[in-house]
């Protein structure tokens, strides 16, 4: 219908120029930005070019192209473009539906007889929308700072404001131009009950599609269209995490809307339908997908069965509705701890500034650090865990994970050497089980940390396998692991990985997204910012009498676990007897 719509009645003049300033704008951005741009970016510029075959073009050039060709272009040419490009009579129809038997599938005719009275219907010419002329009735008042810490080498200054919010600022000009803001509410996930799961992510939708009281997300989309700033955000399983990425100038923007999210938020009506959609065409994939079966088994394993680290079923996701939905999300808004990070191309004083203004002036709550320690238990069943699985799917794949529970994220040396350890083996178990015996295409190895239920963390190997041999390579990958834990690394594995970590620690703590992300959550975590500091040091320094001694503990019987998930067997017909 909507583009019916724009073919017969063409565009309004403020959708012109609305785009106009948002073209121009992301123009802008893109030619103060690319001389801090990185290496990937660039690389996947040029590799478009190469697949378009055109010349490619400094962002300075495509910004001057782009200013001499947009003031010209009119709304009837406009109008014309679009009904060249989406005629009626090239148009392609898709329907996209679960695989399923009780599902009935349309046929062509009655597709195309819906497509026909869409095309049939009156249409009315587009109405401007209300735009907004503020986000804010008026401006927050600074809340007053009470506490804070400063790390000179670093540069990072911490502050907990008067209403319990936490907020760590770093001034980086690594990417020009570019400003990120993290802020962590505690809960969610975790507070949920086998009756209400899901509903978390339902709260999410609100940093999606972001609406308020007064507000419909599509307000706010034209509000933030020609400025250079983005809000977004997701549900993690003890925290709702929201995001600000933007320039200087357009920054404060973005923290008007956090705020606006903050105490008037509005889950809409087609958000939740979406995301309803969305979610029952996911479960019905996952139910024939054999590695999402996998991960579903691990999690339920090694957290005894907790409902709330077990994806949502059907039934939990239909029993959702908006005012639970709503309510949950208010109350997570109005009392959840707060913890928030911002970091780049922002003077400290400037982000300080904003976040006393528009996070310091929210209603108090409770402080970030230690929150929710009563929630983190689950059962930890002892090994060894292990389990088999039969996957209703045509994949001829099976997928294994074999190891042991890891570290806790509050091990600090822990975690680290068994990350060094998994780094080393990758390299053993590649060569030794694809290699030499063929018995995988893609293997990994892995040490998670556990973050929010101690006791779950991962020390594994993950791989495919053909289903027949699925037992052979997870007795294989199995052996590799323990003889290591019972050998150690050699000194040449030894002084390789610290190359690797060297490297990665090095280019990782030059980006700022690497430190919006670590001290959006530091307090909560219980990281400490001395240990993100000397992590260079310490990674190059670990020997390899540490890392036995930390495999000794962590490679016992009683931690081991072992899945494998295969294609259920599908018997075959009978042959036919000949007549």
């Amino acid at each position: 219908m909507e583009l019916r719509r724009a073919r017969e009645h063409g565009f309004l003049p403020e959708e012109l120029e609305q785009a106009s300033r948002a073209t121009l704008s992301a123009a802008e951005r893109a030619a103060r930005t690319e001389p801090t741009q990185d290496q990937q970016s660039f690389l996947r510029y040029l590799n478009r070019c190469v697949s378009q075959e055109r010349a490619p073009m400094s962002a300075a050039q495509r910004l001057e192209l782009t200013r001499g060709l947009i003031e010209d272009i009119t709304l009837e040419e406009v109008r014309e473009a679009f009904r060249r490009n989406y005629s009626a009579d090239a148009r392609l129809l898709l329907v996209t539906m679960p695989d399923s038997d009780s599902a009935r599938k349309p046929t062509d005719e009655e597709v195309l007889a819906v497509a026909e009275r869409a095309e049939r219907a009156e249409v009315e010419p587009w109405a401007a929308r209300r735009r907004i002329e503020s986000l804010l009735e008026q401006e927050p008042a600074l809340g007053r700072v009470v506490e804070r810490q400063e790390d000179a080498d670093l540069g990072v200054l911490s502050v907990t404001l008067e209403n319990g919010v936490r907020a760590h600022l770093r001034s980086m000009d690594y990417k020009r131009d570019e400003v990120l803001v993290r802020i962590t509410l505690a809960g969610g996930a975790i507070e949920e009950s086998a009756e209400n799961r899901g509903v978390t992510d339902v709260v999410a939708l609100v940093l999606r599609q972001p609406a308020t009281e007064r507000f419909t997300s599509t307000q706010i989309r034209d509000h933030l269209t020609g400025r250079n700033v983005e809000l977004g955000g997701s549900p993690n399983p003890d925290s709702l995490q929201m995001t600000l990425s933007g320039t200087p100038d357009d920054i404060e923007e973005g923290f008007r809307l956090a705020h606006l999210l903050l105490t008037e938020p509005r889950i809409e009506p087609s958000a939740l339908d979406v995301w309803k959609e969305q979610m029952l065409q996911e479960i019905e994939r996952r139910r024939t997908d054999v590695q999402s079966r996998l991960e579903e088994e691990a999690k339920r394993l090694l957290s005894g069965g907790d409902p709330r680290l077990e994806f949502p079923t059907r039934e939990q996701v239909e029993a959702l509705n908006l005012e639970q939905g709503q309510a949950w999300l208010e109350r997570l808004m109005a009392n959840a701890p707060i913890e928030v990070s911002v970091v780049g191309d922002i003077e400290r004083d400037e982000a300080l500034r904003l976040v006393r203004r528009y996070l310091g002036s929210l209603p108090e709550r409770p402080p970030v650090a230690g929150a929710l320690a009563d929630l983190r238990e689950v059962r930890l069943d002892e090994g060894p865990l292990e389990s088999r699985i039969e996957v209703d799917t045509i994949t001829p794949t099976a997928f294994v994970m074999v190891g042991w529970r890891g570290a806790d994220w509050a091990d600090v040396e822990d975690r680290r050497l068994l990350q060094i350890a998994s780094q080393i083996l990758q390299s053993r178990l590649r060569d030794e089980i694809r290699e030499e015996r063929g018995l995988t295409y893609s293997i990994f190895c892995y040490a998670g940390a556990a973050r929010e239920y101690p006791g779950t963390g991962r020390f594994v190997s993950l791989f495919t396998a053909d289903p027949e041999r699925a037992e052979e390579a997870a007795e294989l990958a199995r052996q590799i692991m323990r003889d290591f834990a019972g050998e150690g690394p050699t000194p040449e594995e030894m002084a390789t990985v610290r190359r690797q970590f060297a490297n990665i620690i090095e280019t990782q703590q030059q980006e700022p997204s690497y430190w919006a992300s670590v001290m959006a959550d530091m307090d909560y975590r219980g990281t400490r910012l001395q240990d993100v500091k000397q992590a260079m040091d310490e990674y190059i320094s670990y020997t390899a009498e540490q890392m036995l001694d930390v495999l000794g503990r962590y490679v016992t019987e009683t931690g081991s676990i072992r899945i494998i998930a295969v294609p259920r067997r599908v018997a075959e017909p009978p042959a036919e007897t000949p007549p």
